[in-house]
């Protein structure tokens, strides 16, 4: 699976690369066993040549690639590159390929990252918007899989306290239903206020010679604290890691003056949101930056 990635609580996948070797992993949570480390091989997020070098290497080995094509780690359309190529390769040796899009599905134009590159992932998984602020998971089979599955016959589980709630699925419905509707008017309102963020900000980044960018993909941004070039998660936080403090007084500036910034660092504009609140944001954001990174 790609670094940098969330993937859901699945004890499976509760690792991150903790360098650039693919051997040094890390868990991200206390408990997992190490056969668990053993059986993930990590490749490097939107790092085509190294990715590629690994799959290469234990492509025998490999039951399915997972990827979240766009991460909020690194929201940018610079990755989509990566994503075609990691994608094609994965088709061409005919391994299956999982697209993780809790985080984009229903949030950027045409509703999901495949959809924007015209891409068909052999299993992709969603949530979050589709439940309308209600918990959910979604699952895509591609007819290859479910094909499979029905021929072998096995049993194949999946459950939970809140599956099929009615509920749940007539507020999902409801939701989507709106969307799909109002698609032109959500995702044009939503793409023009991120690019207006996104724009007004680097400038005045610029014009104060601050070493500090916002990059964005579609409606989801991020806050970037330097100008270099950077590839994935890894590199960011290697980039950011002596100015945590910093970031950490400016977030709670930001707080004081009625804006809450996440400290994962991901912004993910609403619908409700006027040009008037992001402006509002946008006067937030530069004076606390300027304060503490000037």
């Amino acid at each position: 699976m790609t670094s940098g990635s969330w993937h859901g609580s699945v004890d499976q996948l509760l690792f991150d690369l903790n360098s650039n070797n693919h051997l040094d992993k890390r868990e991200l949570s206390a408990g997992l066993t190490k056969d668990l480390s053993k059986k993930i091989i990590l490749v490097p997020y939107n790092d085509y040549k190294k990715s590629i070098t690994i799959l290469k290497k234990f492509k025998s080995k490999i039951a399915m690639v997972i990827i979240e094509p766009i991460q909020q780690a690194l929201p940018s359309k610079k990755c989509e590159d990566y994503i075609r190529n990691i994608y094609n390769y994965c088709k061409s040796k005919n391994i299956l390929i999982c697209f993780d899009e809790m985080i984009t599905g229903i949030r950027v134009n045409k509703f999901s990252v495949q959809n924007c590159l015209k891409l068909k992932p052999d299993l992709s998984t969603f949530g979050k918007i589709i439940g309308g602020g209600l918990p959910i998971g979604v699952i895509g089979l591609s007819k290859t899989v479910e094909k499979k599955l029905s021929e072998k016959k096995n049993k194949v589980f999946f459950g939970g306290t809140f599956s099929g709630n009615p509920l749940v699925a007539e507020i999902g419905y409801q939701n989507l239903s709106y969307i799909y509707k109002n698609k032109k008017k959500i995702f044009g309102h939503l793409e023009s206020l991120s690019d207006y963020f996104e724009k007004s900000l680097n400038l005045f980044l610029e014009k104060e010679k601050l070493n500090i960018k916002v990059i964005r993909y579609y409606s989801i941004l991020r806050i970037i604290y330097t100008k270099s070039i950077i590839k994935n998660k890894f590199d960011r936080q290697k980039k950011e890691e002596n100015l945590s403090k910093r970031i950490i007084k400016f977030q709670n500036f930001a707080v004081n003056n009625g804006v809450y910034l996440s400290k994962r660092g991901a912004i993910f504009f609403s619908y409700s949101y006027t040009k008037k609140d992001v402006e509002y944001l946008i006067d937030v954001i530069s004076k606390g930056l300027f304060k503490f990174f000037k």
